[in-house]
Order: C-alpha cells, then structure tokens, then sequence
C-alpha cells in the first residue's frame, strides 16, 4: 500500500490527466471509494464496509470550504435519502479522512447501498440544487454490512450420576446450525428430579431435631410434675373469718336452762280425762284404745322469766 507521501505525485498525476483530458473545468474527483459512474442499478462492483472498521476516505477537489455527506440510496434506484454530515473543512489542503463505518441513523433493514456527497458550502446547503460554477461531486456506490459474530462451539460436558435404582439417566442431542452452516453437536444431560431416597446428612439431621424435641418434652414434663406434686404437699388453710372465730354462747350446752315440771292447769275449755261408764254405748268403743305413741294434750307451761 502506498504512504502518502508516494500517493501525492499519484493523485497529482490523476488529476492533471483529468484536467487536460476535459474540456470544461475540472472541481474534483473521488479516489476512496470510487467516483460515481453515473446512475446504474449494478451493485455488483461495489465496496464493501463492514461496521465498526475505520476506512480512509480519498477525495480531491479545489474547494476551500465543503461538506462531506452520507446518503442511502434505495435498492430499487431513481431516488436516494439525505443523511447526516461526516466531514466538513475550511482548509482547502484537507483531502483524507478515517471514517469509522457506520450507518449511523439509517437502517440497513431498508438498504444497504451508500454513496457520499460532497458539496460546496455549509450542512443547511445540503441536497438543494447546486449552481453550475460550483457543482457537487458525489462517490461511487458502496455497501455496508454488518459482521457475522462467529458461534462459538458448544463445550459437550457430562455428569457423573451414582446409581440407584429409581433414577434413570436421559441423554439428548442437540444440533444447532451456525450462519456458517456448520453444525455443532452438543450433548446435554438434564438435571434430575427429586430424589426418593434422602441422603445420610439428612437422616443425620432428622435424627438431631427429633432428640432437641425429646428433650424440650421431658424437661417440660419433669417441671410439672415437681410443682404438682409439692402443691399437694401442702396444707390447705382455711382462710379466717373476723368475728366467727368461736362459737356464740347460745349454742353451747351450759347456756341450756332446763324448764321447770309444773302442774298442769286447766285451761278454759279443756277437761281432765276421766272413765266413761259402762252403758248401752260402751259396747260400741269397748275396742278403742289410746294410741300409746299419742302425746296427751299438755297444758300451756310458763316460760322461764
């Protein structure tokens, strides 16, 4: 590849000839990417920049002051879209340009064919019909393309599973198809499920909380147990009342006064027993006789004073 110092006499060369060889006056030409070759749907020819590269853009041209833009033409020609500014120069030595490619607002879902204009004057002069004395020069087409991430092969792994014979080991294969159409292979394994059978760690842990809860259990138990027991042991006090501590004097048996025997005294109304005779109506009550349990009418007593 040439340096720039042994393009210059190149370029040089390149645009003499195609000053002399013209009639009219010559405003410039691409170098890097190509100058246009006039409308064509042949895209067959074209650059191709991958993004993200840097590239270096080649013009020459007399203009001073200039611009430097990106179009998307449309895949089916006959029209193109105006886009963004790349470059833009007031010095009139300015002729090389690293562009780092990018479709930059466009999408290349709609197309991917590009060409750059440049044009005398400032960005707001961009796409309007350019005088005659100072026409705008526009490159060859050129594509941009994005990079195919290479997929990398899938590592094949296995696992190692202890046997038991509840558990069965599932092998499947899986191809996966690269942009590159070169298919990959991978072997996977799928995890298992819940084993039936619990390991010794776990028994291990099993056994521990069931002895934590013995113990809880039987300490619980054995506090009870004290405390009811020296409940029992104690005597019940009953609680004393003030004021019933002895019992009233009336019901002891010194307060009791026997009651004097007196004679009986006849009341008003009342008579004394006496023997009925025997006659025409003693035949008739000779078998009644005094119920011996029947107390005897008693005559009304004097109480004490």
């Amino acid at each position: 590849m040439l340096t720039r110092a042994a393009r210059s006499p190149f370029y040089l060369f390149l645009f003499l000839s195609i000053t002399f060889a013209q009639d009219s006056v010559f405003w410039g030409t691409w170098v890097n990417p190509p100058a246009s070759i006039g409308p064509t749907i042949d895209y067959s020819t074209h650059p191709v920049y991958t993004v993200g590269q840097t590239t270096e853009l080649h013009w020459i041209t007399v203009y001073s002051n200039y611009s430097i833009a990106l179009w998307q033409q449309h895949p089916g020609g006959g029209w193109a879209t105006l886009g963004p500014i790349i470059y833009q120069t007031f010095e009139p030595s300015n002729d090389l340009f690293n562009w780092s490619v990018s479709p930059l607002r466009f999408n290349l879902s709609d197309s991917d064919i590009f060409f750059l204009w440049l044009y005398p004057g400032v960005a707001t002069e961009q796409g309007s019909d350019a005088p005659k004395d100072r026409p705008s020069i526009t490159s060859h087409y050129f594509n941009v393309t994005v990079e195919e991430k290479a997929v990398p092969p899938a590592s094949s792994s296995s696992t190692s599973v202890p046997s038991s014979p509840s558990v069965s080991v599932i092998t499947t294969s899986v191809s996966v198809v690269a942009p590159s159409a070169t298919e990959i292979t991978s072997t996977k394994t799928p995890s298992l499920g819940h084993s039936s059978a619990l390991s010794s760690g776990a028994w291990a842990g099993v056994g521990v909380g069931v002895a934590f809860l013995a113990l809880i259990f039987l300490g619980g138990g054995t506090l009870w147990y004290r405390r009811r027991k020296k409940q029992r042991s104690q005597p019940t006090v009953q609680p004393q009342v003030p004021g019933h501590s002895e019992l009233p004097a009336w019901g002891t048996r010194e307060s009791v006064v026997p009651m004097k025997q007196r004679a009986p005294a006849e009341a008003a109304g009342w008579k004394s027993p006496v023997e009925m005779d025997e006659g025409a109506d003693s035949g008739r009550f000779s078998n009644w006789r005094r119920h011996p349990e029947q107390p005897v009418p008693m005559s009304p007593r004097e109480l004490p004073g």
